[in-house]
This record gives C-alpha cells, structure tokens and sequence, in this order.
C-alpha cells in the first residue's frame, strides 16, 4: 500500500518450514514437551483412561504401518488429555519368538547352546527395541517412555506364570496328545494365530478302497471311491468316514468291471467327469454303511475274513457337497479326523517327524521322504501301480502357512500343552457383550473367531522364550509336575536370575525345597509357551485392575492378540480385558499390496518424514487423512495431497498469529453482546466446527475431522472471512471497536482451531503456542473449552446463508467484469443490486444498518452498492439474475457490475478503495485521513 502506514500483520511463525524434523525436534527437547506425559499423570483426580498397547514384535526396524498403529494411539490419547483425562500409557514390545530366535542363530554354530542362543536373541531384541523406540517418540508419541514393558522382563515373566497357573488351576489349560499345525520350517507347533492362509496347489487324488458292506450287495467287492488333497497321509488311514443322513449310491463304470461306491449328491454332480457313463446299481441310507470294513490299497494285507480290514464309522462332519461322500481318516493329521479316532479307539501315531518326513517306522521306500515334495509323489506312484488310482490332478485352494517363514504347514499330533477353547468358549464370547467396537463389526469379528478357532496349543519347541514351568517324571511319560510349590519358588527363581535359571540351575534348585530329594526322579520340560500367550498375558502386568478403556491393533489381530488378551482374562478375571476395540487395516502400497518385510514393499516412515520433507506431523496427516478402518494405500498423490494441505494450514494460522500480535485477550477481548453481525455469525460458524470436531474425535473419526478442517478454511475462513476483515484489520484504527471485535474472534477462531488440530499436528499446536500462548508449558494442559451457549445463534446462521448466497453470486458477477477487463479489481467495481420484493433487500439493510460494524460494501468486497431503493449512478449495467432465499422465499436478484472510473471517483492510495472524488481529504478517503491525523 505505497508509503502510507498500515498495520500489517507481525509474526516469526514460518509460513513453511525448510527442515520440519530440525524444528520438531526442538520443540520435542522442550521442556513443556518431554514432561507432558508425566504431568498429566499427576493429575490424580482426574478420570483415568486407559488405552492398552499392544506390543510390536521387535525384530528390526519400524514401518508405515507401525506409524499408522502408533500415531493413531497418539490421536486418542492426546485428545483425551485434552478432554482432562489423566491417560495411561505404557508402551511395550513382544520380544520373544521364532524370529527373534532365528536371526539369533544365523549368527552362531548349529546346536548352540540355549543360553548362547537366549544371549543374542535378548540383545537383538534390545537392539530392535532401542530403534523402534526412537522412531516412535519422533513421531510425537506421548507416553510413559521411562516404563515400557517387554515380555522378556522378570516382573513381566513372573506376572505370566501367574497367569498360566491360575488357568491350570480351573482347568482351562491341559497336556495331551493330539493333532496341532505344525511348521516343518520352524520345527514347532503353531497356533492359529499364526497361520496365514495362501494360495496353493496340492495334488488331487480320487482313491480306490476294496471294501465289503453286509447290508449291501450281498457283500460283493466294491471300490469304495476317497478324495484327498493330502496324499501322504493316506499311510496313516485308520477309517472311511460316511454320513448316517447322506444317502450312497454303487454304479458300474461302462469302461470297467469294478463295482464303485460313491455318496449320491457328488455322483449326482460329479459322476460323468469320474466315470464316463455309468449306471447306477443301487441306492440306499448312510445307515446301510455300518458294519462296512475295507482295505488300505497301500497295505499288502490281503481281504480274508475281517483280518487286516479297517472299519467304515459314522460321523456328522462327512459333507454331501465336497469330495466323495466318503473322508479318508487319519487320525495323526485331522482334527476331525482325531475326534473320530479318539471315539472309537484308533491308533493316532503320527507319520511325520518334526522336520516334515516320514519317520523311520513307516518303512518301505517313504522313510525320510518330505511329505509335501517326495512323499505324496510316491504315495501316488504307489497308487499307480498297484490301479488304486482313479483320478489325479492339481488343485488350487486355500491353504494354511506359517506366517513368519512363509511355508506350508501341516496337521500333526504331538504331546502339546492346550489352552482349552470348549472351557473358555462360550465364557469368552459372552463377555464381548458389553465391549463397543470401531468399525462396529470388530466385536463381531473376534465373536467368529473365538467360535470358530481349534484348541489354543500354547507349547512352543523354541529355546527363546518363557520355560513352561512344569516337571515331568521319569517313570511316567504321561505325568507332569504343577503345583503351588512350584510355580511360586520358580517365580522367585526367575525374579532373582531371570528365567535363564531354567538352563543355568540344576534341578535340585529349580525344584522347590520339599522335593530337592527327588530331583533325580524327574525332569524340567524343554517347551516355551507361545508369543500369543505372553501378549495375551499383557494386562496382568500393563493395566491396573486388569480392564483397559481401549485395544486399537490392526485387523491381523482378530485371530492373534484381541483374541488371546481375550481368552486369558475371561479365564482369570472372568471379563473382558478391553472396553472398546478398535481395529485398523494395513498400509498397502502403491500397488494395493499390502506392505510386508517379506515382500519387501515396506516403506520406512523417514521417506515420508525426512526424503519428503513432511516432518512427523506431516506423517500424523496422511494417516489422518485416511478412513484408518479400511487398508491404506501410500501414494505419491496422497503425499502431495498432504503437503498442500500442511501449506493451507499454516497459511491460515498465519494470518490469525500475525493479526494478533498486539491483542492481550485479557485486556482487548470485546464482550459477545457487544460484537458485530458479522463476529458473531463467525462465533456461531466456529461453535458449530468445534462441536462437530469433538463429536468426531469421540467417534475417532480422524478423516471428517481434517474434511472439517478443510471446509473451515476453504469455505469459511480464507475466501470468506478472511476477504472481507483485511481492510479493517490493515486499514482501520488499531484499537477501534469494529478492528478490536474482529481481532476476538480471531483469538477464539486460533484457539479453537489449534486445539482441534493439536492430537493430529501436536507438533504444529506446540508450535502456535509459542507464538501465541494460551498455556504457559504445554498447549495440552489447556482445558478443552465448553462452547458458550451465546454464541449458537440459529438466526444469524439463517440471515447469513441468505447473505453469503447474495454474496457469492455478485463475486461471480464481479470476477465476469474482471475476465472482460471491464474493471481490473474487485474495488473498481460499483454494484446496483435490484430485487422485485422486499425481504432481501430489509435483511442487507438490518444486518449492515450500523457502518461501524460492517458495511455492505466489505462484505460484498466492492467501493459501492447500491440498492434498488436508491437511484443508481449514471453508467450502462449489465444485469445478470441469480437466486437467493430470503425469509422463506426465492428471490430473483438482478446484479449490475459498474467500474468506478477516474473523474467521478477516486482510488484512494492507502485502502485502494474508490471514493467521490469530492470526499477525498488530504487525497485520502475519510477514514484513512483521520487514522492518518491520529
């Protein structure tokens, strides 16, 4: 504005910032930063909130999506704060575990011993954790950093040996001898959780079993028909299950002489591509199967009398919809398969060692053999040459993996230690009654899951992790030793040396003093209980009264923690460990692939902080930008999306810092009764954002929120607002009534808005109050403010969206004059506004009747209007019509764009405005003269 003063804004806060990570990290060595979490946790009379975290496993470094599971904690613990929570917030690690153990022993000889392997698994773990922890406090994580919890610690071991034996005790948890999914990759059991279902091919096999039924054929030879994906276990085949309601049919092949035996829905749909044609002999009830025996055609045993025959048993899991009608069981490799073997007494050896190969026993050409590879080709080739082979081909399914090493795995019994889901079941799901979910499906989710899930097999064949803390008798392969004793002097054990004691102490002291005489009678176990069952046991050590407010953990956890946290505080504390379960998806990345350290997509989040210039709060943004209940996707366009939005903000904050000044709120705020239109139609705009904001944050809507916030810029602040005070704010006397109001509402506008931004852009919040202060420390110490009840004015929102419509629609007028170069500015222009009825024309008179306040002009960003009670100046309009709402009724307005031209009217050189030229004082208009002259 040329050489004449005007009052512009003033402010050191940075419309960008060069190096964000250098300016956070400044902020976060705040004193008011560091000690936040501390503080608020002195605020004892405050409501507690407790948000669990669960424990990131710690093996190398973090990524995107450990920021997503992290920095959404943060949102909700932050705001809670906010709200005058005293919030708990330990943040913790899951440090034992196969792959821990496996990079372990990449490093030292073959058979190392276990306390060499414990050693470098615990500093390779301590190492994870040292940089994961890091990464996590630069991303603005509040929490109590001071006291994480890591399951390899002693008070956390002890607390879990706690757990397990108080479930002994109930009977929730048993040894016994059954199936479980075994990985051959990581020669050990695995439970569900750690499954991951894949895309495989197995090979198809449609089998001949020569069986004979009393009740049928007269007891003719037929070829009772089997189909198994799994081939090498038809070794271990103990029975032919069939259904007492499925009904069966005998057909004869046109293209052989055998009699086949087949259930009647499958041959129904699945005879012709079998057999060719065929006829059918007979039909006849499940029922008619019993008493039914067969041969193994693997066996050289020959069919006479019932010697060396296998018997047909009924069982309700036969389908009619899949396979033959009639399941191949081996009783080792199923879980149906066990529960039909332990009813009638069938032999359960397993086949297969832990390696994944026929043991020795087998014999034949198959000892040794990996049964995924060599084995179930020479099974077939067995089945070949002896034409018990039907039909072979490749079948692609679903198939269950081992998630850490990425093979497959296999069904097979083994003695195990079992967490027992038909105890804990119905208790479990009867206590998700009560918990809330976000997305309201979760509860449901971990519902099926508990429902659906096998026994939970909590032994590990691991060295690295929790001993199991029993004895086994040396006379006695079916004992164990689990006492009171025992648990409580291994407890202390393990406090006082850490649980390497069970490898560095002899047994006369791992037992407790009442049996050290009959050390030499038992033995210590080998096994480790499962990582799930050491998360799972969290809450015992990490939250008070053993019931936190909130999980939130990624979809992966329905089966894994939400689910074993579940299991173990039902069986102990008879509730549910958690309140609200909230659950997110994954990162993917640009391809839609979800990011995996296997796949190697993962993206490190210093690519986004550092390479991209971000900062974290940029990195808080993206996930907040993101509806975090469905999977993410990190693209280039969603990262440049990001940075314009940053931009935007900060402009906008900006402008209020530097506004704001000189403003002393506790000496210049202007009482609500005594704003503006104007002012207080802003209040009511803000109260209805921040209301809406709180709302969201209940919800942890993080998405709406940043949409609020957008809108709150785009539509109401900057082209709004913003437009029509600038000539007051640079222009009007510094401490006048009209420049002091606005500056009010520009104090309660950055309040309000730094509050609402501050658990998403803590940083940026922290950032503003040293600018600004509205808290000595911490921005987060500030009280969360209850919006006044004045301020909610249903009118002035009504008036003013009938005047923000009159408003946009002469802007639209004004902008085609400047694209015609009719006039070059919005000031140049003059506007007669003509409306054939009255109610618009009585509201622009009410609302801006006093010119101290504010006049039509500034809030149509013109030098002049005029209404069509006055007589428009003499200059040609071109009249463009457009509609607005006045009072109930549509108005058709008539818009007339003049220019102000030199001669008749005047720019006046400080507030660029038109004026008559006879008004002009000191070449200045009026108002600039007088705040010239003071």
């Amino acid at each position: 504005m040329g050489k004449y003063k005007v009052l512009t804004p003033k402010t050191a806060f940075p419309l960008y910032r060069k190096d964000p990570k250098s300016a956070e990290s400044t902020i976060q060595k705040s004193s008011s930063y560091m000690g936040l979490y501390e503080l608020q946790s002195k605020r004892t009379e405050a409501p507690q909130f407790i948000l669990h975290d669960g424990p990131p496993y710690a093996n190398g470094p973090p990524h995107v999506g450990h920021a997503l599971n992290k920095i959404l904690k943060d949102f909700v613990n932050r705001y809670k704060v906010l709200r005058g929570y005293r919030v708990h917030y330990r943040p913790g690690w899951d440090c034992h575990g196969l792959p821990i153990e496996q990079k372990a022993s990449s490093s030292i000889p073959i058979n190392a011993h276990p306390l060499t392997v414990r050693k470098v698994a615990r500093d390779y773990a301590k190492s994870a954790i040292k940089t994961q922890e890091k990464a996590f406090r630069s991303w603005g994580v509040l929490g109590d950093w001071g006291h994480p919890y890591l399951t390899m610690s002693r008070e956390y071991e002890s607390n879990q040996i706690d757990v397990f034996y108080n479930m002994y005790k109930q009977g929730c948890i048993y040894r016994s001898f059954k199936p479980v999914y075994w990985s051959p990759s990581s020669v050990t059991a695995l439970a569900e959780a750690e499954l991951e279902y894949k895309d495989h091919v197995s090979p198809s096999v449609y089998v001949k079993f020569p069986s004979k039924f009393p009740q049928i054929l007269e007891g003719k030879l037929v070829q009772s028909l089997v189909w198994t994906t799994t081939p090498w276990t038809l070794p271990g085949n103990r029975a032919i299950c069939y259904n007492h309601a499925h009904q069966y049919s005998v057909i004869k092949a046109e293209s052989s002489s055998e009699l086949f035996l087949i259930g009647s829905d499958v041959l129904n749909e699945k005879g012709s591509e079998l057999f060719g044609d065929y006829s059918v002999i007979d039909t006849f009830p499940g029922h008619s199967l019993e008493g039914g025996a067969y041969h193994n055609p693997l066996t050289n045993q020959l069919m006479i009398a019932n010697e060396g025959t296998l018997p047909f048993l009924p069982s309700s899991h036969v389908s009619s919809k899949e396979g033959t009608g009639l399941v191949h069981t081996a009783p080792a490799h199923g879980f149906d398969d066990y529960t039909v073997g332990k009813r009638h007494s069938l032999d359960l050896t397993s086949l297969v060692n832990e390696r994944g190969c026929y043991d020795d026993w087998v014999g034949g050409d198959l000892s040794g053999l990996d049964v995924f590879k060599s084995g179930n080709e020479k099974i077939i080739s067995l089945l070949r040459a002896n034409e018990s082979l039907l039909h072979h081909s490749q079948y692609k399914h679903r198939y269950p993996y081992d998630w850490r090493t990425k093979e497959p795995v296999l069904i097979r019994s083994t003695k195990q230690w079992f967490a027992s889901l038909e105890t804990l079941r119905d208790k479990a799901i009867k206590a998700l009654d009560d918990v809330k979910g976000i997305p309201p499906s979760s509860v449901k989710r971990v519902t099926d899951m508990v429902e659906s899930s096998p026994e939970w097999c909590i032994s590990r064949q691991r060295v690295w992790g929790l001993p199991l803390p029993v004895f086994y008798p040396l006379d006695n392969p079916d004992g164990y030793l689990i006492t009171a004793d025992t648990i409580q002097h291994i407890k202390k054990l393990f406090l006082k040396h850490s649980s390497d004691s069970w490898w560095t102490l002899p047994l006369t002291e791992l037992l407790p003093p009442s049996l050290t005489k009959e050390a030499e009678s038992y033995e210590k176990g080998s096994d480790t209980l499962d990582i799930w069952f050491d998360s799972g046991s969290s809450w015992a050590t990490v939250v008070e009264g053993g019931v936190a407010d909130m999980y939130l953990e990624g979809h992966d956890q329905y089966r894994g923690w939400f689910q074993s946290s579940l299991l173990t505080s039902v069986a102990v504390n008879k509730t549910s460990p958690y309140k609200q379960l909230v659950c997110h998806g994954f990162m993917l990345d640009g391809r839609g692939i979800k990011m995996s350290k296997s796949l190697g997509n993962v993206v490190d989040p210093v690519d986004i902080t550092d390479e991209k210039k971000l900062g974290a709060d940029g990195l808080r943004l993206l996930i907040a930008l993101c509806d975090f209940t469905s999977d993410i996707s990190l693209t280039s366009t969603l990262i440049e999306q990001v940075r314009e939005f940053l931009l935007k903000i900060r402009t906008t904050i900006r402008f209020m810092i530097g506004n704001l000044s000189s403003f002393d709120p506790r000496r210049d705020l202007i009482p609500y009764s005594s704003l503006p239109p104007l002012e207080r139609y802003m209040l009511h705009v803000l109260s209805e954002y921040f209301e809406s904001v709180e709302s969201l944050y209940e919800e942890l809507n993080y998405c709406k929120i940043c949409h609020l916030i957008d809108d709150l810029i785009r539509s109401d602040l900057s082209p709004f607002y913003y437009d029509m005070i600038k000539d007051c704010l640079y222009c009007d006397e510094a401490a006048s009534l009209k420049r002091q109001s606005i500056l009010t509402v520009l104090h309660y506008l950055l309040k309000y808005t730094t509050l609402s931004l501050g658990p998403i852009l803590p940083h940026l919040a922290e950032e503003i109050n040293n600018h600004y202060p509205f808290k000595e420390g911490s921005v987060f110490m500030c009280e969360w403010p209850q919006v006044p009840l004045e301020w909610k004015n249903e009118t002035l929102k009504s008036d003013f969206t009938v005047l923000r419509k009159l408003r946009l629609l002469t802007t639209k007028c004004v902008g085609e004059e400047i694209l015609q170069k009719t006039i070059r500015s919005p000031l140049e222009a003059c506007l007669h506004l003509a409306t054939p009825t009255n109610p618009l024309t009585e509201l622009v008179k009410v609302t801006f009747a006093n010119d101290n306040w504010c006049n039509l002009e500034d809030f149509l960003n013109v030098s002049k209007v005029y209404l069509n009670t006055e007589i428009p100046f003499d200059i040609s309009f071109n009249y463009i019509g457009g509609r607005v709402l006045a009072d109930g009724q549509e108005v058709n307005v008539r818009v007339g764009v003049g220019s102000c031209q030199e001669g008749e009217w005047s720019k006046c050189p400080r507030c660029w405005k038109y004026v008559p030229t006879g008004q002009l004082i000191n070449g200045l208009c009026v108002r600039c003269n007088n705040v010239e002259l003071n």
